[in-house]
């Protein structure tokens, strides 16, 4: 896991390169509308696990006050570049960062939670959820394809060690034992080969 979070860190000045053909205004518009019908908090307050250069906060920030958070300072001073002042950036490790708020929404795109390392740490991650989500809010996780999904794409069972792969009877276990209602949607965000998981609180 630290390793190719180290690797993550490097690659910051060609991360958006990389990933110019990803729409996020138009998976932003999906996160909108799960936040629509889940939300039932009435703060705008929003946290971004992971929010690499913030390609999803640039179409977030003027609907919520957001904070951003991620592990690697490459991307958070890219990010502040791209957002201006209009949102607060923080570095944070996911399993273990505190910000001493919680937030109506909490959004980790982008196959972020993937990166757990084990399942030790994911519940921890999902502790660590539960603590900074208000009474009434929404958290929307996008993870990365399904063992079966990604078998079919390169005909591997498992991807690299420091992820987990999306194992949908066991995530939603382990969220619910952590206390949350969870939604899981085949149909992930603005594409149909990812899914995606709605947890309210």
């Amino acid at each position: 896991m630290a390793k190719r979070l180290k690797e993550y860190g490097k690659e910051a000045k060609e991360y958006d390169a990389k990933n110019a053909d990803k729409c996020y205004k138009l998976e932003v518009a999906d996160i909108k509308e799960r936040i629509e019908g889940f939300k039932k908090s009435d703060g705008v307050e929003l946290l971004d696990v992971g929010c690499g250069t913030g390609g999803h906060l640039q179409y977030l920030k003027d609907d919520f006050k957001c904070v951003g958070l991620d592990y690697h300072k490459e991307m958070i001073d890219l990010a502040k570049k791209k957002l201006g002042n209009k949102v607060k950036l923080q570095q944070g490790d996911i399993i273990t960062f505190n910000l001493n708020k919680q937030f109506d929404v909490i959004t980790c795109l982008f196959s972020v939670i993937n990166y757990s390392g084990d399942y030790s740490n994911f519940r921890k991650i999902i502790k660590n959820f539960y603590k900074h989500l208000k009474k009434g809010g929404v958290i929307i996780i996008e993870p990365d394809y399904t063992v079966k999904v990604y078998k079919n794409f390169t005909g591997k069972d498992k991807r690299s060690p420091e992820m987990i792969m999306n194992e949908i009877g066991k995530w939603l276990k382990i969220m619910r034992e952590e206390g949350f209602k969870v939604k899981y949607f085949y149909r992930g965000l603005h594409q149909s080969a990812k899914g995606l998981y709605v947890l309210t609180k």
